[in-house]
């Protein structure tokens, strides 16, 4: 499994998204179910799934699926794609 599917079924399971949803617009505040708790709770399924511990800047600044996948590509290192 790509670090980019290991993500989107992070994202999928802790925001109880359905699996063909496209999540490219996915964002905190703007979809149903991403708020404060559920942002926490991502934050750990990706340190979990990842083996990685997020700073604060991190924590902030992962506020949508794109802005996510760009903080975890560009400040750890992962292979993800977009």
């Amino acid at each position: 499994m790509t670090d980019s599917e290991r993500f989107d079924d992070a994202m999928r399971s802790v925001l109880v998204l359905p699996a063909d949803m496209d999540l490219s617009g996915v964002a905190y505040g703007e979809t149903e179910m991403w708020d404060s708790v559920a942002h926490m709770q991502l934050v750990l399924a990706v340190e979990e799934v990842f083996g990685i511990t997020l700073d604060p800047d991190d924590v902030v600044d992962m506020s949508s699926y794109a802005s996510a996948k760009r903080v975890l590509r560009d400040r750890h290192g992962l292979a993800l794609d977009g």
